[in-house]
């Protein structure tokens, strides 16, 4: 997507804008580790503080890092994808110590504890109703809209494909502890895929290696990733950056292939989460800006794209319908009613506050800067205002695309609050530029932000309660 050859420009004199990144870490350090002003929350929605012992927390965390800042040093000396496992497993180890720090004492017992909650996750302990009662894949595709009624909080606005994953793993393995650590363990191998995608993401439509590496690097390290373990949000990403990038293939290669991949692996994406379906703003975002940049992408180029993805993502249904009696949309339609139901329960039941534009814009894209470290939105504005001094390139314009992608979401309400366990499925969007803006900088000032949101991440996990795993 862009000629720069993989390198970034070695932008002089970033110390400043290193200190006023991290100077807005150590606010949100402080704040953190002594329970200040409300970061922790806003009106619509606010994570319990909690405390756990320094003693406890720091040493395991901090040194599950260490291979992270290997994989920085190796980077450095010799540029290559192949450092961005070593990253991943480091996400991998943080998720499992974040999770093993928050039981006292330490232990790995909250990882099943979470998946068989009814109230955090509902998925397994839905799954083992459904075959304590006999209930088998087919059936439960057939009679799945009137089903939803009966299942436990977060499966009730779900499509089909997370239940049966579930059900899957205890027909294996049982419905006990064995099965629950299997699934949460898989949670968190497929989570940290989402590091290896968002370098994909970034790579393909920047076509700046840099950029790829140290956006995903800091991916590996939010909040949002690390301690919503184990939870099958931080796995959304990965249907984010397949859709996005075979629709950019489609159009940039112009070959049938991949907008036929494309409808196919929509029609997956919807089969396990609704989530996936705004990204069609980024889709369309990104067909208008090849159509004024690219005089060979036409609009009847894009027009035969989609609909080739559409017939591809149709043909999915029908077939899924004439072998199973799946109905996808009489399933829509109750999933869309089980979410005014819950609303209608939270509010009246629960007392939340009612939740209506224009007061939900400033406290998700809060939200979604609190599960990113918050210092990811001053790196965003830093890109930009370097961006904005000159000519439009395509790298920026793609980065502008991206934030719109989640800023347009705040604006309409689509998706409102909890936004950092529920929009984790755009971070691949807001690294990309973040990551544009880290490859500009000097590996001194970069490592320095890295081990801010390391340190950040150690103390939400230390004082904030993002999973209640609660029966």
């Amino acid at each position: 997507m862009s000629d720069d050859g993989g390198k970034s420009s070695i932008r002089q004199g970033n110390w400043p804008r290193a200190a006023l990144v991290l100077a807005v870490a150590a606010f949100f350090a402080v704040a953190v580790h002594q329970h200040l002003f409300h970061v922790n929350s806003h009106y619509y929605y606010r994570w319990t503080w909690q405390w756990i012992p320094s003693r406890t927390v720091y040493p395991i965390m901090l040194s599950l890092g260490l291979p992270f800042f290997l994989a920085q040093a190796l980077y450095a000396r010799r540029p290559s994808a192949g450092w961005v496992g070593l990253v991943m497993a480091s996400a991998l180890a943080l998720m499992i110590g974040g999770a093993c720090v928050q039981q006292n004492p330490p232990g790995f017992s909250r990882i099943p504890d979470v998946v068989q909650s009814r109230w955090s996750t509902g998925y397994f302990a839905s799954a083992a109703m459904l075959l304590r009662k006999g209930i088998g894949a087919r059936q439960l595709l057939a009679d799945y809209p009137a089903m939803l009624d009966h299942f436990y909080l977060h499966p009730r606005q779900k499509p089909p494909g997370l239940v049966l994953i579930e059900m899957g793993i205890i027909r294996l393995l049982g419905p006990g502890q064995v099965g629950a650590s299997v699934s949460g363990l898989l949670i968190g191998v497929v989570a940290s895929f989402s590091i290896l995608a968002t370098y994909a993401f970034i790579i393909f439509f920047t076509a700046n290696r840099d950029a790829a590496f140290f956006g995903a690097s800091y991916l590996a390290l939010c909040p949002s990733l690390i301690l919503f373990f184990p939870m099958f949000e931080q796995c959304y990403s990965i249907l984010t950056v397949i859709v996005a990038v075979l629709w950019g293939l489609a159009l940039v290669r112009n070959q049938l292939r991949y907008s036929l991949a494309l409808g196919v692996a929509y029609a997956a994406a919807g089969f396990i989460s609704y989530l996936p379906g705004v990204i069609a703003i980024f889709l369309i975002g990104f067909a208008l800006l090849r159509w004024f940049t690219d005089p060979q992408c036409r609009m009847r180029r894009i027009l035969i794209h989609f609909i080739a993805s559409l017939a591809a993502f149709a043909a999915c249904y029908a077939i899924l319908w004439a072998t199973t009696r799946f109905n996808p949309i009489a399933t829509l339609r109750e999933c869309t009613r089980q979410v005014y139901v819950l609303w209608d329960k939270l509010i009246n039941v629960y007392h939340y506050p009612h939740h209506s534009l224009p007061g939900t814009i400033p406290t998700d894209l809060y939200d979604f800067a609190l599960a990113s470290g918050w210092m990811s939105f001053v790196l965003v504005g830093f890109y930009f205002k370097s961006a904005f001094k000159h000519a439009l390139t395509p790298q920026s314009r793609v980065a502008i695309l991206s934030v719109s992608q989640f800023a347009l979401i705040a604006l309409t309400g689509a998706l409102q609050v909890e936004t950092a366990r529920i929009w984790m499925f755009m971070l691949p969007m807001l690294m990309l530029p973040v990551g544009l803006e880290l490859a500009n900088w000097r590996p001194g000032a970069r490592l320095a932000v890295y081990a801010a949101l390391l340190i950040l991440t150690a103390e939400m996990c230390q004082s904030m309660e993002f999973i209640t795993p609660q029966k």
